[in-house]
């Protein structure tokens, strides 16, 4: 019979990296889709109006980290308690993400940078982009349930500044299209700190279980 440690392995980490991609793969999608049909009616994000301002990065978000959140619970919800919150808690992250971007982001901006500031710009990026959905998830899912739970908060922004800062760098080398690279690598890091945590946790408690 396996133990407690075994349950939670590179068999997690790998569904955990696939359904994440394709949770946030099927997110663009619908962000993208979103965009174009709001942008057809008249519609967009850089509009005066504070409402649109504020109500269509906040519709986009959602669209995006809803999908993305439907597939990580997926994964999480036979190891953690009330995993169906970790769907709302991505989606309103993801919508304060958007929010914050379109406004200190508007469109038309543009700055010049070296390539040693691009690459320090994204990782900034990463962590503000991981930070929102990550708090959410540990205040409203895993802080109750799993130990040093804080840690997730700090592994998701790790994990993405690195990510979105490869992402920088190989997109001045070789162009758009590597841009994945970056997203796959933090989707990785934040598996491998998961199932840290799990691990952690299971490995704690079934001494207690064993004592009652």
């Amino acid at each position: 019979m396996k133990n407690d440690r075994e349950l939670v392995g590179w068999g997690f980490w790998l569904k955990w990296v696939i359904a994440s991609a394709l949770g946030s793969a099927a997110g663009v999608i619908l962000w993208l889709a979103l965009g174009a049909a709001l942008e057809a009616v008249g519609l967009e994000s850089g509009s005066p109006s504070t409402v649109t301002r504020t109500l269509i990065p906040g519709v986009v978000g959602a669209a995006f980290g809803t999908p993305f959140g439907i597939a990580q619970w997926l994964i999480l919800r036979g190891r953690v308690g009330r995993a169906g919150r970790w769907v709302l808690a991505t989606t309103l992250g993801y919508v304060v993400v958007f929010l914050f971007g379109a406004n200190a982001f508007p469109q038309g901006a543009s700055v010049d940078l070296s390539a040693p500031q691009q690459i320090l710009l994204g990782a900034a990026l990463g962590a503000a982009v991981a930070l929102p959905p990550s708090i959410l998830q540990w205040l409203l899912v895993l802080r109750r349930q799993i130990l040093k739970a804080g840690w997730w908060v700090m592994a998701s922004a790790a994990s993405w500044a690195l990510g979105f800062a490869i992402s920088f760098a190989l997109r001045l080398a070789f162009g758009e299209l590597t841009f994945i690279a970056g997203p796959v690598t933090a989707l990785a890091l934040t598996g491998l700190a998961m199932v840290r945590l799990l691990r952690l946790t299971a490995t704690t408690e079934a001494p207690a279980r064993a004592l009652d």
